[in-house]
């Protein structure tokens, strides 16, 4: 593990890694500017010190439809990440529970952990570039919802 002093506790070679990544490809796509596009609309929609009764107001509707979309949105993106792991994962119990019962003379335990570890690591090392493209994809829908919502509101 390594200390990470953002988070003020200590992550694992491959969070920090996946950490990276994705900050990585929020900047790459431009996250940092449509955040501050967002910072500055939303003065114009709600100045500073100012308080306009009577204009343009939220409907609670739409809050609860962006929060909605976002919670499904992160859902069906972990679902895309985690599937090719959690399959290979099933896979590899099945396969270790069929040579358990061809050779029960093997100690499947200490095979099936180095199997299970070398797996996952084979899975992550094919994957990475499918997650970084969830996320990019993803992230890049997350800004055009929150641009189009502070700038409805």
């Amino acid at each position: 593990g390594v200390f990470n002093p953002d988070l003020d506790a200590e992550m694992g070679a491959t969070a920090q890694l996946l950490n990276a990544a994705g900050v990585t490809i929020f900047v790459v796509l431009g996250g940092h500017h449509a955040i501050l596009a967002v910072l500055v609309g939303s003065f114009e929609s709600f100045p500073v010190a100012g308080f306009v009764t009577g204009g343009a107001t939220l409907a609670p509707d739409a809050v609860v439809s962006l929060v909605l979309g976002l919670i499904a949105m992160v859902f069906d993106m972990a679902l895309r990440i985690a599937a090719p792991l959690l399959c290979i994962v099933f896979l590899e119990s099945v396969a270790m529970g069929f040579v358990s019962r061809t050779v029960p003379q093997l100690n499947i335990l200490s095979v099936g952990f180095i199997v299970r570890i070398l797996g996952g690591l084979a899975v992550m090392a094919v994957g990475t570039g499918a997650a970084l493209r969830v996320f990019g994809h993803e992230l890049d829908g997350v800004m055009l919802q929150l641009t189009a919502f502070f700038a409805a509101g």
